[in-house]
């Protein structure tokens, strides 16, 4: 499987094609996880969790704080939150948080 950076995604493939990727912004201070979408024929194979450990592994190395609005990466954050203690981490609630996993 291979990992990309865009503009604003994070997007992963396998083949050339796209399976599926996990939306952000960046601005001066701030690395705002936005939306984890995976397609159904890549579902059930451990990538949410893969795009999520790319974008830590990421933020830990751009910023020190994290605005998370994916539900996905909130639960994601919260199961390994031991593993990013230099990260300032706000979770944002809202019925506009679901991902597509």
């Amino acid at each position: 499987m291979e990992f990309l950076f865009t503009n604003n995604r994070v997007e992963a493939y396998e083949d050339n094609k796209l399976l599926g990727y996990l939306e952000f912004s960046l601005d001066e201070e701030t690395l705002t996880i936005n939306k984890t979408l995976v397609y159904p024929e890549a579902r059930g194979k451990g990538l949410a969790k893969l795009l999520n450990e790319k974008i830590f592994e990421y933020a830990k190395n751009v910023t020190k704080k994290i605005k998370i609005i994916c539900s996905y990466s909130q639960n994601y954050y919260l199961k390994n939150k031991s593993q990013y203690l230099g990260l300032e981490v706000v979770l944002i609630s809202g019925e506009e948080n679901v991902c597509t996993i």
